[in-house]
Formats: structure tokens, C-alpha cells, sequence
């Protein structure tokens, strides 16, 4: 026969375990130092990223795609009815085309 502990004492386990758990995840170890935030070796060796500008191919690095001469385009969007939103769509479909 199994002899099971009393439920007061597994209530105390219960409580020291949960404890213990929850006081490890929050701890501060004192007062925060002002201007002490730099971790150290954090961004070392980093390069600083290149501006958008700088990493946009030009068109002269790109390479020459040659499309079939019986290819055809097809855009099924329906109208919006809204003039803005279907001057933009004709936009995309022009760019689409010459692209």
C-alpha cells in the first residue's frame, strides 16, 4: 500500500516550488545605474548597415531578361469604382508591362 504525504505538506512543497520559481525570474540586483546600460562587446566588429540608396541596384547591374514575343498579360481585378484606386491598378498593370 502506497502511503501518500499529508495535504498540508504537499500544499508547503507546492508553495516552496512556486516561490522559488518566481523569485528567480524577476531579480534586480540594486538600485539602476544611470548611463550604465552598454552590455560589454555589443556591437563590435558591427558595420553599419548601407543606406537604402546604396544597395539598390542601378539599372545598368541589372541583368537583361528577354521575354517571348507572343507572351500576353491578362488582369482580371475587377473595378473598384473609387478613381484613385483604379488609376493605381492601371498604374500596376503598365508596369507590369514595360517592366
Amino acid at each position: 500500500m502506497i502511503r501518500r504525504p499529508p495535504a498540508l505538506l504537499t500544499a508547503l512543497i507546492l508553495t516552496t516550488a512556486a516561490t522559488l520559481t518566481l523569485s528567480a525570474c524577476g531579480g534586480d540586483d540594486g538600485p539602476a545605474k544611470e548611463g550604465n546600460d552598454k552590455v560589454a562587446g555589443a556591437g563590435a566588429g558591427k558595420k553599419p548597415s548601407p543606406s537604402h540608396s546604396q544597395s539598390a541596384p542601378s539599372a545598368s547591374d541589372s541583368p537583361k531578361i528577354e521575354l517571348p514575343a507572343d507572351l500576353s498579360y491578362t488582369f482580371d481585378w475587377p473595378k473598384t469604382g473609387d478613381e484613385d484606386k483604379d488609376a493605381v491598378l492601371a498604374d500596376s498593370e503598365q508596369s507590369i508591362k514595360v517592366s
